[in-house]
C-alpha cells in the first residue's frame, strides 16, 4: 500500500514579506505656509500605523535644492518612529525631484539587496521638477519599470501641479497617482488616503498584497475627489 504526501509550494505570493515603506517628502520653498499640515499629517499617519500589527519599517527622506536627499529616519521599525517636528522640516529651495526619486530607489535597492522584502515608495510633492543634476526623468522611469517588475510599488501624490503629468513622466501608473488640494483640508485628506491604503496593505495576506499592488488606493481617492469638487 502506498501513501501520497501533499506538498505546499512556498512562493512569493504565499510568503508574507517584511514591508519597507519609503516616504519621499518635498521640502522645497513652495511648501512654506503648510508646514503644520505636513508635520501633523505625517504624525497622525505614524500614530495610526503604530497600532497595526505586522513587520514594517519606515525610511523618511526629504528633499530640496540645498539637500536633494536628507534622511530623517532610516529603516526604523514603524512602531518606534518618533514624531516629525519643525526643527526637522522647514521648506526651502528648489525641487530636484528626479534626483530625489532616483537616489531613493538606488539606495533602497542597495540596502535590501540580500533580503526578500516588500518595498513601497511613496512620493509626496507640491512642485514640478526644476533642479536635478544627476538623474533624468527617463533614467528614473527605467528604474521604476525595473523595480515594479520585481514587485515594488510606487505611489505619487501631488498638489498645486498636475500629478498625472509629473508622475507620468516617471512611469507611475495612474491608479497609483493622485491630485489633492493645497490647503489644510486637502493635506489631511491626502494623509488619510495614505493611511487607509497602507493599513489595508499591511493587514492583508501575501496574495492580497499582490492583488492590491494593482491599485494601492483600492479605488478610494478621497483627496482627489475633494480636489475635483473644489478646484
Amino acid at each position: 500500500m502506498t501513501t501520497s504526501k501533499s506538498t505546499t509550494v512556498i512562493t512569493s505570493e504565499t510568503t508574507l514579506k517584511p514591508i519597507k515603506l519609503h516616504i519621499l517628502l518635498d521640502r522645497s520653498g513652495s511648501m512654506q505656509g503648510f508646514e503644520a499640515d505636513v508635520i501633523g499629517g505625517f504624525n497622525s499617519f505614524i500614530e495610526k500605523q503604530r497600532q497595526v500589527e505586522g513587520e514594517c519599517s519606515l525610511t523618511l527622506v526629504q528633499f530640496d535644492g540645498q539637500d536633494p536627499f536628507e534622511v530623517i529616519y532610516n529603516d526604523s521599525e514603524i512602531g518606534s518612529v518618533p514624531d516629525l517636528t519643525n526643527d526637522k522640516y522647514w521648506p526651502r529651495g528648489n525641487t530636484p525631484l528626479w534626483d530625489a526619486v532616483g537616489r531613493l530607489i538606488t539606495t533602497a535597492d542597495k540596502a535590501n539587496a540580500d533580503t526578500d522584502v516588500d518595498n513601497i515608495i511613496w512620493i509626496f510633492t507640491d512642485g514640478y521638477e526644476n533642479a536635478s543634476r544627476e538623474f533624468t526623468s527617463g533614467k528614473v522611469r527605467e528604474l521604476i519599470k525595473e523595480k515594479e517588475a520585481a514587485g515594488w510599488s510606487f505611489i505619487f501624490m501631488g498638489c498645486d501641479i498636475d500629478a498625472y503629468v509629473q508622475g507620468g513622466e516617471l512611469g507611475v501608473r495612474q491608479a497609483h497617482t493622485m491630485n489633492f488640494m493645497k490647503d489644510g483640508q486637502g493635506y489631511q485628506t491626502a494623509w488619510d488616503d495614505m493611511e487607509r491604503s497602507v493599513t489595508s496593505y499591511r493587514s492583508k495576506d501575501a496574495a492580497g498584497r499582490v492583488s492590491q499592488r494593482e491599485d494601492m488606493f483600492e479605488g478610494q481617492k478621497s483627496a482627489e475627489w475633494d480636489w475635483e469638487s473644489r478646484k
